[in-house]
């Protein structure tokens, strides 16, 4: 029992962490939100010419978008206000992401090492898999709501139901989605008084800058990012 449940513990970290990784391309920014506003948290490991992101793993309630700095939103309109919007719709699931959180890494060792009894462990169990079902159906029932198609749904559910600890990553999948609406510039644009915000932008004109370093001079990749590079310095409250 000594050995195996520091085993079980890791093995379910390190599946919780595999899922809400993000491979970022040398344009993307990820970050978290709390009541609407930027958090710009996480860990950044650069890749073999990505970055690797990892969030929080305490705040899988806070939805997490992933953004490019040089493409725009296909709708109008996607700044702070939909951020917030897209955050609200969200906010159903948090409570139910933070008692996952807690029945893994709280429950399971109490019932282990407190009881270590199999009546204990299949408890734990059935509250596990009943909590994801209750998740999964407050998804299904706000459907129209989060946004969410069929197929989306299911990946979801097959992927919370074989794998349990993925359903940690519930809301962040969800949101992940919903980022797709959103445009950089006028999110950042919209917050930019936020100290989170002025921090992520100026995260951005750093790897603009190291994007350059690789443009064709003279090209138009290079006139793109000049801009951006412009764009972002400003917001950061970069004079060069």
């Amino acid at each position: 029992m000594d050995l195996g449940l520091p085993a079980l513990l890791g093995g379910i970290v390190l599946m919780y962490l595999y899922d809400s990784a993000l491979l970022l391309y040398h344009d993307e920014i990820a970050f978290e939100t709390r009541r609407g506003g930027i958090v710009a948290g996480g860990l950044v490991l650069a890749l073999g010419g990505r970055l690797l992101f990892v969030p929080n793993p305490l705040t899988p309630h806070r939805p997490l978008y992933r953004l490019s700095w040089l493409a725009t939103a296909p709708e109008a309109g996607g700044g702070a206000a939909s951020l917030r919007r897209l955050a609200g719709r969200s906010s159903v699931l948090a409570p139910w992401c933070l008692w996952l959180l807690a029945l893994f890494f709280i429950g399971l060792p109490a019932c282990l090492w407190l009881s270590g009894t199999n009546a204990a462990l299949l408890a734990w169990l059935v509250a596990m898999y009943v909590s994801i079902l209750a998740a999964l159906g407050m998804a299904a029932t706000q459907r129209r709501r989060l946004a969410l198609t069929n197929r989306q749904l299911w990946s979801l559910a097959r992927d919370a139901l074989l794998c349990p600890p993925f359903a940690l990553n519930l809301l962040r999948k969800i949101s992940l989605e919903h980022g797709r609406r959103l445009d950089l510039r006028a999110v950042l644009s919209d917050t930019a008084s936020a100290g989170a915000s002025v921090a992520l932008a100026g995260v951005v004109h750093s790897r603009i800058a190291t994007s350059l370093t690789f443009a064709e001079v003279g090209g138009d990749q290079e006139g793109a990012l000049r801009g951006a590079m412009a764009f972002y310095g400003r917001l950061a409250g970069d004079a060069g």
